[in-house]
């Protein structure tokens, strides 16, 4: 399984909580499993170890800031785990990928390519949106949004190669979805 985690800087609120309920969930992994964490941001970076003692310690790396590499970071889960027996990818995400927004440093790679991968390596990717989306109305009257996920992105990478996408509004109901995922 390889978890990639969005560390952007609009996770900074969050992000310990996240990572929380990230090693939670990686402990209801069996031991031996091949888990590969991506942690992205303004730059992708693939963390050292590859069993589940070795990523919940990779978890305790990583810190929010930067920009959203949406894009690099999925095509990478999934390049980790291609040819892996039972293979999978976690997504987890507050937004979307810079390129698009241009609020920083965004993907090399655009989303048709990312969807072209996942149907070719035939790798369910799990997606969770998580964020504010509840107070999205009022912030747009203030002009800004942050922590609202592109829920298309996340539902097309979902349903190319039988996957699902999950909301989660905070990172109590972060939780419930990691325990979802995890039962698949």
């Amino acid at each position: 399984i390889a978890l990639v985690i969005d560390s952007s800087g609009s996770m900074k609120k969050d992000m310990s909580a996240t990572l929380k309920a990230a090693g939670e969930f990686l402990k209801t992994l069996p031991k031996s499993s091949y888990v590969k964490v991506v942690d992205f941001n303004s730059k992708v970076r693939e963390l050292k170890g590859e069993k589940v003692d070795a990523a919940i310690q990779a978890l305790a790396t990583i810190k929010a800031g930067g920009s959203t590499r949406l894009f690099d970071a999925t095509i990478k889960g999934v390049e980790l785990v291609k040819g892996k027996p039972r293979p999978a990818v976690v997504v987890f995400t507050d937004g979307i990928d810079s390129s698009i927004d241009k609020n920083g440093v965004g993907s090399s790679q655009p989303k048709s390519a990312v969807i072209e991968l996942i149907k070719q390596s035939k790798v369910p990717v799990y997606t969770i949106g998580f964020g504010k989306r509840l107070n999205q109305a009022k912030k747009e009257a203030e002009g800004k949004v942050e922590g609202v996920p592109d829920i298309q992105t996340l539902l097309e990478f979902a349903a190319a190669a039988g996957g699902q996408y999950y909301p989660a509004k905070d990172p109590k109901a972060l939780q419930g979805v990691f325990a979802a995922i995890g039962s698949k």
